[in-house]
């Protein structure tokens, strides 16, 4: 299966290719499913010069959500035939999981 991952990650080197070392807890996901990770705001800018039609030759798509990036999963969703699952990146996690209800 060919996987890719769509998060806040700043830009490296290691965009666009295998991942093979965790980096970070975001980064776990593409190292065990051995796929590649993209910034989604930067290749919304056009900043990898790909479209989202790229996407198409991707099984999997998972979009690590945030108020920044939620546009950007729509629009891979819309524009390329990928499954794109999306998932709480950390902040947003940490706000739905451990404060209390009345806060959030």
């Amino acid at each position: 299966m060919k996987f890719c991952l769509v998060s806040l990650m700043p830009l490296s080197d290691s965009d666009g290719k295998v991942f093979t070392d965790e980096v970070n807890r975001i980064t776990q996901w593409s190292t065990v499913m051995k796929g590649t990770h993209y910034n989604g705001v930067y290749f919304d800018k056009g900043h990898y010069g790909l479209p989202y039609e790229f996407f198409n030759e991707f099984d999997l798509v998972m979009v690590a959500v945030r108020h920044e990036s939620i546009e950007v999963g729509l629009k891979i969703k819309r524009q390329s035939t990928a499954r794109v699952i999306v998932f709480l990146d950390g902040e947003m996690e940490y706000f739905t999981s451990y404060i209390w209800g009345d806060l959030q």
